[in-house]
């Protein structure tokens, strides 16, 4: 289960219209855990996207930014990394904060099903179904 942490400062000059974005180059797979923590004093100031192959990916529920004051947001997430050696652009910005801050990013991404276990496992479940288990 490989695990992707990345260290980024937000300076004071970086705005919306002029993101500050880091590339982090990450494993095919599944990722299953995000985590977003900005260094005290944010004040929710500052923000965060993730984007994959030009699209949003984090945060991916209604679009938005991820945002923060010091204590870590953690949830878990469900998105396939379907490209070999996949990119992920990290995009963040200042909206006001008179100071620059830190954001400590963590990914965490599971190797992807192989299909023969995919199907033994729905094989699995419809018998489950059948004998009442589930």
């Amino acid at each position: 289960m490989p695990k992707y942490n990345l260290k980024i400062d937000c300076p004071i000059t970086a705005s919306h219209k002029d993101r500050v974005i880091t590339e982090l180059k990450v494993s095919q797979g599944v990722i299953s855990q995000v985590s977003v923590t900005w260094s005290f004093g944010s004040n929710f100031l500052n923000a965060l996207v993730v984007r994959y192959e030009g699209g949003q990916i984090i945060p991916s529920e209604g679009g938005g930014e991820c945002r923060g004051n010091g204590d870590p947001d953690t949830w878990p997430e469900y998105i396939e990394l379907d490209r070999t050696h996949p990119k992920l652009d990290i995009e963040i910005w200042n909206d006001g904060n008179t100071y620059a801050q830190d954001v400590l990013l963590s990914i965490v991404i599971l190797p992807r099903m192989p299909a023969w276990a995919k199907a033994i496992t729905e094989v699995a479940d419809a018998l489950r179904i059948f004998l009442g288990l589930a």
